[in-house]
């Protein structure tokens, strides 16, 4: 009865925990999908990619300035399953693999992937990059994240610094050859197991958050609060504010 008692604690323990996991927001996160894109066979499912000469502008296809080589049915060194990145930056600046979809503003998100490299010393970059709706770059470099990576998978991290900035209708998920000291050639790093995370999970959010990952949302203008309904709360901001001027006191103020 006791050992009964014990597994039984145990079982409701792991499925409490399993509950509360976030879930990662990348679509094939390990590289293991292949080939549903004819034109770019040897391209993993969901994921972009750009490379760049010794003055960081992007050059186009593989093999014309830098390279991408993806290894497969290689389970012996994948950190998990059979597939991972390589990204090759041995004749030329820097290599990239993104993600981008659209989130919600106001969020935390948290980037992590398994990165080794070669040589040791060889500095790799992940990045949270948030975009308004033109597309347009709010926040990006500053919450780069540059690490000297082993030769032996690790886990390394990167959060976005606080919540995602209003305005924020998008972000690209970046793992890179990247130095932000400077580029340099030489370079070969391996990724694989990327996640992406927030808090608070997409399950724990409002319905407005979870609406903000819909293609093509934007507020509505005149929702003030931000809170995706226009209603007197919005009218009381607009009140609050009314006749107030920010004219510069060098121009005479108002």
């Amino acid at each position: 009865m006791k050992k009964f008692s014990m597994l039984f604690l145990i079982l409701a323990i792991a499925m409490v925990m399993a509950g509360t996991a976030n879930a990662n927001y990348l679509q094939n996160p390990g590289f293991e999908i292949f080939n549903s894109d004819p034109n770019n066979p040897n391209e993993p499912n969901d994921w972009n990619f750009l490379g760049g000469d010794s003055t960081g502008v992007p050059v186009g296809g593989t093999g014309t300035g830098y390279t991408i080589t993806y290894v497969e049915a290689d389970s012996v060194y994948a950190h998990s399953g059979d597939d991972y990145v390589k990204l090759d930056a041995t004749s030329y600046s820097w290599t990239v693999v993104y993600q981008e979809f659209d989130i919600a503003e106001g969020i935390d998100y948290k980037l992590k992937a398994w990165a080794k490299a070669t040589p040791a010393s060889t500095p790799i970059g992940l990045e949270l990059e948030f975009k308004d709706s033109g597309g347009n770059w709010i926040r990006r470099g500053a919450d780069i994240t540059v690490f000297n990576a082993t030769t032996s998978w690790a886990l390394y991290v990167n959060d976005s610094n606080g919540v995602a900035p209003i305005g924020t209708r998008s972000v690209a998920c970046t793992v890179s050859t990247e130095n932000v000291a400077g580029y340099t050639y030489g370079q070969i790093a391996y990724f694989d197991d990327l996640e992406l995370t927030s808090l608070p999970d997409y399950a724990a959010m409002n319905d407005c958050q979870k609406t903000q990952f819909l293609d093509g949302f934007d507020f509505v203008q005149g929702d003030l609060t931000r809170d995706c309904l226009m209603d007197l709360r919005d009218i009381a901001v607009f009140a609050d504010h009314w006749t107030e001027c920010n004219i510069d006191p060098t121009f005479g103020g108002c």
